[in-house]
């Protein structure tokens, strides 16, 4: 059974050469949404097994704030891809949740993190793999 992603990005180029490659690599894309309201709705509503997140979004908002919002609704770890430092945001925040990773991403490196988040949230989720 494939992982299931939601992706989160302003970008628009970018998130169609992302879900292309992680398309390619046996990933199930569930949607991309360029909000952070609707990354929020659409991660409760379909349940991903994880969510990639832009830190900023479409519409101003902050993709940090969003993903603590998912993971706290609803356990699903958040996978940050950005260009921004966000190591000025993430005082006081509970790290065990998230992975941070810079673009330009190396996809290789990036299907390594999606595994690894994926397993230490389900340890069950081997199967998935």
């Amino acid at each position: 059974m494939p992982i299931n992603i939601l992706k989160a990005e302003d970008e628009r180029i970018f998130v169609y050469d992302l879900q292309k490659s992680l398309r390619n690599l046996g990933y199930n894309i569930l949607g991309s949404v360029h909000t952070s309201a609707d990354a929020l709705e659409y991660a409760i509503k379909l349940k991903p097994d994880v969510v990639i997140l832009d830190i900023k979004l479409e519409d101003g908002s902050h993709g940090l704030e969003a993903g603590y919002k998912i993971y706290s609704a609803a356990g699903i770890p958040i996978i940050y891809l950005s260009a921004y430092n966000p190591y000025r945001y993430l005082k006081n925040k509970n790290l065990n949740y998230f992975t941070y990773l810079a673009k330009p991403v190396d996809i290789a490196f990036l299907d390594e993190e999606i595994k690894k988040i994926v397993k230490k949230n389900d340890p069950k989720a081997e199967t998935k793999i």
